[in-house]
């Protein structure tokens, strides 16, 4: 596995390997830069993010319960609407 990146005494890391410690989609990760609730960094066609702020962003704002039930809620439409 590759090391972080160390940019100005702070780690730095691909979102997809960040996402996959964290258990989190890749586009919540996505989102919550776009939000500006993680610094992240683009490096070419590479998206790296602050590891420190990602792991403060599950803990502060990431609420797994509440995207797992949402998940199930969509789920339960997409079969009904197919029928």
């Amino acid at each position: 596995m590759a090391m972080p990146v160390i940019i100005n005494g702070r780690a730095y890391e691909l979102v997809s390997r960040v996402a996959q410690q964290l258990g989190l989609p890749r586009q919540t990760i996505h989102s919550a830069c776009k939000r500006g609730l993680i610094t992240s960094i683009t490096l070419g066609k590479y998206r790296l993010i602050d590891v420190a702020e990602a792991h403060e962003f599950v803990r502060k704002h990431y609420r797994r319960d509440l995207a797992e039930a949402m998940k199930r809620t969509w789920r339960k439409r997409k079969r009904k609407t197919r029928s």
